[in-house]
């Protein structure tokens, strides 16, 4: 006869319940997992990065002063970061999820000639480990998944010829050397352009695979997949060097 304990529970019959304690114990801890992982990636994204509000106060240099030529190093309000969608089981769509760091130096060499402006050098660095997001957990992840900035905690961007753009601002193609991850390419970034009073302005993004830099997009399978695209954004305010 089965032996009972003091609740008339048989040995047999707790042998019989303990699978079905662990597999609802295994269900929670996944559905935990899973729904934290979402709350991770989640948010409400900030808009897209753009060009200012035209100041009504501030105009240009007049042309032909050469108060343009010269270097121009990154100011205060820089900001650079990236943009990517993820989807999440039962989702009805992708989120993004957007972080953005204020850790930018660099400079440029601008030269005037009539009513065109040349850039004809420059190279700017981001600090990744100052990247941010509205989840702490998102942030702590990068540090050793994807962007693994860790190991890989800046990024440059060197132009390699040099870019005109017409006085009045417009939109221009820069080539140069992406360094992300540890890895360099080649690229072409659309960049908008504008002058004014004594700041320029850049405003650009670049869309790229994350297997382009050697990265893995961070994924639960089944239940959490982001997109193998990553998109970097940038804005750059430049301000003239005495």
């Amino acid at each position: 006869m089965a032996k009972q304990d003091p609740s008339g529970e048989t040995t047999a019959g707790r042998r019989r319940r303990w699978p079905l304690v662990l597999l609802a114990a295994a269900v929670v801890l996944v559905a935990l997992g899973v729904g934290g992982w979402f709350t991770f990636f989640s948010s409400d994204a900030p808009d897209r990065l753009t060009l200012s509000e035209q100041p009504s106060a501030t105009t240009a240099p007049a042309a032909g002063t050469g108060a343009i030529s010269g270097t121009w190093k990154v100011a205060p309000g820089s900001v650079a970061g990236y943009r990517i969608r993820e989807t999440f089981a039962g989702a009805p769509s992708p989120v993004e999820a957007v972080g953005r760091t204020e850790g930018i130096v660099g400079q440029a060499v601008l030269q005037e000639a009539g009513d065109q402006v040349t850039v004809s050098t420059a190279s700017f660095e981001a600090d990744l480990q100052g990247l941010r997001s509205d989840r702490d957990r998102r942030d702590n992840a990068i540090k050793t998944r994807g962007i693994e900035t860790q190991r890989f905690p800046k990024a440059t961007f060197v132009l390699t010829q040099p870019v005109s753009a017409p006085r009045t601002g417009g939109t221009v193609q820069a080539v140069g050397d992406l360094t992300l991850h540890g890895q360099t390419k080649r690229v072409t970034m659309p960049l908008q352009t504008r002058l004014d009073g004594q700041q320029v302005e850049l405003v650009g993004s670049l869309t790229f695979a994350f297997a382009d830099f050697g990265m893995e997009p961070p994924s639960i399978g089944g239940f959490v997949s982001v997109e193998d695209q990553a998109t970097l954004e940038v804005k750059l305010l430049l301000a003239k060097q005495a």
